[in-house]
């Protein structure tokens, strides 16, 4: 499926940095909140992002610009659910916050659109009561700072279609990304597991005294 126009909702520092890194790579993006007072700080931010990345000589001066006017803050958030090809839910770590959201995405958004919660331990398996279609939900999961960090977790659950595994995986690579596909839901997916393995077997090396200074 062709994807023009994405929303993402929650304008917070992670919703923030995956809406200007879709805008940046060529899509359409509405950012929306439920606390429209924070999209002056969201502004701020991909206006100072941008001009960095010009001063840097990493981006030119035109392409920033027009990167920028691809990124809307919306303040109707059924609006910006009603255009959206693909919906990115990145609000608080709160699954009944989260539930009542995807409700409201199963009401009003379009029948095609493919919607990804990003939370890194929450699957989406919790949520797909919520959808009357729960083919098209499933997990995307960046690494803060999403703009740099260049790996991205797919999370495909039992209810997930492949179409819409092939939709997140085409865009997640267009946006500079790389995916890792994980087949099954489990706790914290794949990176986090490695990482929680690591930080485990640290005290041991060091208490153990397997370790030189």
């Amino acid at each position: 499926m062709e994807l023009k126009n994405i929303c993402v909702i929650g304008a917070g520092v992670m919703g923030r940095q995956i809406a200007l890194n879709a805008a940046v790579a060529g899509y359409r993006v509405s950012l929306t909140d439920a606390f429209v007072e924070i999209f002056d700080e969201a502004n701020a931010w991909a206006e100072g992002f941008l001009d960095k990345s010009v001063q840097e000589g990493e981006m030119d001066l035109d392409d920033a610009g027009t990167a920028l006017g691809r990124l809307t803050c919306e303040p109707d958030m059924d609006a910006a659910i009603g255009m959206a090809d693909l919906i990115i839910e990145c609000i608080a770590e709160k699954e009944e916050a989260k539930y009542e959201l995807f409700e409201r995405i199963n009401k009003v958004a379009p029948a095609h659109a493919v919607v990804a919660g990003t939370s890194s331990y929450i699957p989406s398996s919790r949520f797909a009561k919520a959808f009357d279609d729960p083919s098209r939900l499933l997990n995307i999961h960046y690494f803060d700072p999403a703009m740099h960090m260049k790996l991205v977790e797919a999370v495909r659950g039992e209810h997930t279609s492949g179409r819409t595994l092939a939709t997140v995986k085409g865009f997640i690579r267009s946006v500079g990304k790389i995916c890792i596909v994980v087949d099954k839901e489990a706790d914290g997916f794949v990176a986090n597991r490695l990482m929680r393995a690591i930080q485990d077997e640290a005290p041991y090396l060091l208490v153990s005294g397997l370790h030189t200074s």
